[in-house]
């Protein structure tokens, strides 16, 4: 009975470690998930500027192809 009781105090206490490693892990995957969330905005903020710059370049070659 007490190599029993031995063995699930070991069982609990490797449930336990197991549960806090999968914490450790979600919170790590959740801090990936929003690195990339930053990223992707900064790489859309990146995609409207060259929309942006690309239309006033358009815009400037007209002008100077009217010259």
């Amino acid at each position: 009975s007490s190599t029993h009781n031995y063995s699930l105090s070991n069982r609990r206490k490797e449930l336990k470690r197991t549960e806090l490693d999968n914490e450790k892990l979600i919170q790590r995957l959740n801090e990936a998930f929003a690195y990339n969330n930053k990223l992707k905005e900064a790489v859309n903020g990146a995609r409207n500027e060259r929309i942006i710059h690309s239309g006033i370049f358009k815009n400037l070659e007209k002008e100077i192809r009217q010259y």
